[in-house]
């Protein structure tokens, strides 16, 4: 996958994620994005706070416009190379394939993995140490 992280959306892309968060049911602010799209795959963060460490965030994978929702952990840890942070993905639930998708789950937990470490190198404030899919 080539994900891309856009700080900035457009109007249009604004549009396009508010639309994709309302057909899995979110309501919330459309916080971040990441993006392929020649594969036509967003995963989209509906919620942070400034106090992320302390409850979960909600993000949303969208793949060709069909989505599923799960929950992002975050905790601080230290890799080999001191590198500090981590995000966690925690909600076996919210892992669910909707049958219209028709993808494996491996898959899917594969993208989650690339969309995330996309997402998490491009945090200033603190970069990814790993992705766990539990």
């Amino acid at each position: 996958m080539n994900f891309v992280y856009e700080e900035w959306l457009s109007e249009t892309d604004t549009e396009k994620a508010n639309a994709l968060a309302k057909s899995v049911g979110e309501n919330d602010h459309v916080f971040q994005w990441v993006i392929d799209r020649e594969s036509e795959v967003v995963l989209i963060c509906f919620a942070l706070s400034s106090r992320m460490m302390q409850g979960p965030g909600k993000y949303g994978l969208f793949i060709k416009g069909r989505g599923l929702t799960f929950k992002v952990k975050y905790t601080r840890g230290v890799n080999e190379e001191g590198v500090h942070g981590l995000i966690n993905v925690f909600d076996k639930l919210s892992l669910e394939i909707p049958d219209d998708l028709a993808m494996p789950r491996e898959v899917i937990i594969q993208l989650i993995k690339e969309a995330l470490y996309v997402l998490g190198m491009s945090m200033t404030s603190t970069a990814l140490v790993r992705v766990n899919i539990e």
